[in-house]
């Protein structure tokens, strides 16, 4: 794809109608959507987890008040 925009110069937008029956580039395409997919679903997991932590500081924080209270 990068040669047939960068060297032969064919426009951008004609790029995918010259490769759409080209079985490696479709398999391409599809490892490229699942490592993109990997990629945020990693990130949400670290967000999830982030919030988990500073879940469980403030559950820490309230208890050793309480304690220091009794």
């Amino acid at each position: 794809m990068l040669k047939l925009r960068n060297i032969d110069k064919y426009p951008s937008n004609m790029i995918n109608d010259l490769f759409k029956g080209n079985h490696k580039a479709a398999e391409l395409r599809l490892q490229r959507n699942i490592k993109e997919s990997s990629y945020y679903t990693a990130i949400s997991a670290m967000d999830n987890l982030r919030l988990e932590i500073e879940t469980l500081r403030s559950l820490l924080t309230w208890l050793r008040t309480e304690l220091k209270n009794t």
